[in-house]
């Protein structure tokens, strides 16, 4: 926990390096709001942590859009003016998890405002579920990725939710010792 404490950043957040898989010592800033959402979950119920996870939440409670979706990147960041992607439901989702593993709090409208997003992105009523909210039709925007329903499943259940047909989907997608992700190269991830 001295760690935490000694590098979360002013705004309550923690600074995350991407990297090239192909060159993986190439690493650069990479200021998003999945990985501070990681970091809370780990901490939650953790001794000592309570300070840090209260500056996280309240960091990621600011990446909250009036619709409850969240973006990869943090909102003041260059990177969301230079690098825009829309909002995704993996972002989302992981976020609301680690709120509510941290706060037990997430209130009902919340709750239900964030259902009601969930299911803009469903291929078929209880999933499957697109990655990204977005309108466009363009292929590129309407993937439908393992990892990512993973995420909403896992945050479904943490709301007490869950769906037989997501399961259903998630487990007819496991390969044993081939979990693959689009957009995560590490199985752990899922």
């Amino acid at each position: 926990s001295d760690y935490l404490r000694a590098t979360i950043l002013g705004s309550g957040s923690f600074m995350s390096y991407a990297w090239d898989p192909c060159n993986p010592g190439d690493t650069w800033p990479s200021p998003n709001n999945f990985s501070n959402a990681w970091i809370l979950r780990a901490c939650s119920g953790m001794y000592g942590t309570i300070d840090v996870s209260t500056r996280v939440s309240e960091f990621l409670d600011s990446q909250i859009s009036e619709q409850m979706t969240v973006n990869y990147w943090q909102h003041d960041s260059s990177e969301a003016q230079n690098f825009r992607v829309p909002d995704d439901l993996d972002d989302t989702a992981y976020t609301f998890s680690a709120l509510q593993r941290f706060s037990q709090s997430i209130d009902r409208p919340s709750a239900q405002k964030l259902v009601a997003a969930i299911a803009k992105c469903e291929v078929r009523p209880g999933g499957p579920y697109r990655t990204w909210f977005t309108a466009s039709k363009s292929s590129g925007w309407q993937d439908i990725e393992l990892a990512v329903n993973a995420s909403v499943a896992m945050a479904l259940k943490d709301m007490d939710i869950e769906l037989g047909q997501l399961n259903e989907y998630i487990l007819g997608q496991i390969n044993p010792g081939d979990l693959v992700s689009r957009y995560y190269p590490f199985w752990h991830t899922i």
